[in-house]
């Protein structure tokens, strides 16, 4: 019932936060449109944010990769299980939010994005985290509350990624 009530409200704010769809806008905003399927998104080439959270998408087209100036892509609350190679392209973005997905493991794109500074995993069935996700330098926040790490998958964090604050399920952030 909690996670309904999250999902209303993120629902009103969207909606009552939508911008025009133009092609000079810096945020797009596709939340809450029960879309199964993102729009070609080459048309878009100044966008710094996309919201397609709380969508019924399961992949993301390949045109999302022309976007060479995002720096936000919020895509929680979909069911995403994977990412597709080509978000590769997106080397400028700084923030993930890939929370309340189906995802199993961490997609394997997420580790070359060389200027990511904050991912968001909340809510999802991973159990742990790749060795490779030290190559993400510039990696200052994650988040993974709602997941089922262990203590010694905690550990393993905190010492592949001594300078990431790690915010877990109980709140407390581990520096």
């Amino acid at each position: 019932m909690r996670h309904f009530f999250y999902f209303f409200i993120l629902c009103i704010l969207a909606a009552a936060c939508q911008k025009s769809a133009d092609n000079q806008s810096k945020e797009l905003n596709l939340s809450c449109q029960k879309l199964s399927q993102l729009p070609d998104l080459s048309h878009y080439k100044v966008v710094e944010r996309l919201y397609a959270d709380s969508n019924q998408l399961k992949e993301l087209p390949a045109s999302l990769s022309q976007l060479q100036t995002l720096l936000e892509l919020d895509i929680s609350y979909n069911q995403f299980s994977d990412l597709p190679a080509h978000l590769a392209g997106l080397t400028q973005l700084k923030y993930i939010d890939l929370s309340h997905n189906q995802f199993k493991t961490l997609p394997a794109v997420v580790l070359s994005l060389p200027n990511l500074e904050r991912l968001d995993l909340r809510y999802n069935q991973i159990t742990d985290l790749p060795d490779e996700i030290q190559q993400l330098k510039k990696l200052d926040v994650v988040y993974l509350f709602g997941n089922n790490f262990s203590e010694s998958n905690r550990q393993k964090f905190r010492r592949l990624l001594p300078q990431t604050k790690f915010v877990w399920l109980d709140n407390k952030v581990s520096e």
